[in-house]
């Protein structure tokens, strides 16, 4: 789904509700050599199809990449609820410190409970924090919105590492 106005290249992902034919390849490569897949800058309904294929191709590890702050437009709470009842990781990264953004990232950390979250950031970019202190703004700022320590650990550091299979 395009969703912004510029004029440049775009490859559609999904097509009348399947995946095209080369994210498909893509699946299956992830699927074989047990890779982690994320879906990239997809849309909500994008990103259903996209996890519903990767399951039925056997893709073992599916995260879904920035889900509130995705430039394919954010996922619906709903959205978010079916994905992770697939089993699959939905991403929160920092996006800067509002406290609407903060609420809207504990909403997301309780409705699908921690052991479905993955914590992360964009940054790296020259006028953005350095992503430790990023990270550590984004920890502070979910604990202040009454996350526990524990629920972050187990969001920054025991499901990344089961994500990539470094943990059972």
């Amino acid at each position: 789904m395009k969703l912004t106005r510029q004029q440049r290249p775009f490859a559609p992902v999904v097509r009348d509700g399947k995946v095209v034919p080369e994210v498909a390849q893509v699946i299956a490569i992830a699927a074989r050599n047990n890779l982690v897949l994320e879906t990239g800058h997809s849309s909500g309904s994008e990103d259903l199809v996209i996890v519903e294929e990767a399951r039925r191709q056997g893709v073992q590890n599916v995260m879904v990449t920035h889900a509130l702050t995705n430039p394919g437009g954010p996922l619906t709470l709903s959205e978010i609820q079916q994905i992770a009842r697939l089993g699959v990781y939905i991403e929160l990264v920092y996006g800067g410190l509002s406290e609407d953004l903060l609420r809207r990232d504990a909403e997301v950390i309780r409705a699908v409970g921690a052991s479905s979250v993955v914590l992360s950031t964009d940054l790296g970019q020259p006028n953005n924090p350095l992503h430790t202190d990023g990270l550590l703004a984004f920890y502070k700022g979910l604990v202040a919105q009454g996350i526990s320590e524990a629920d972050i650990v187990q969001m920054s550091q025991t499901n990344p590492a089961k994500l990539l299979g470094l943990k059972p």
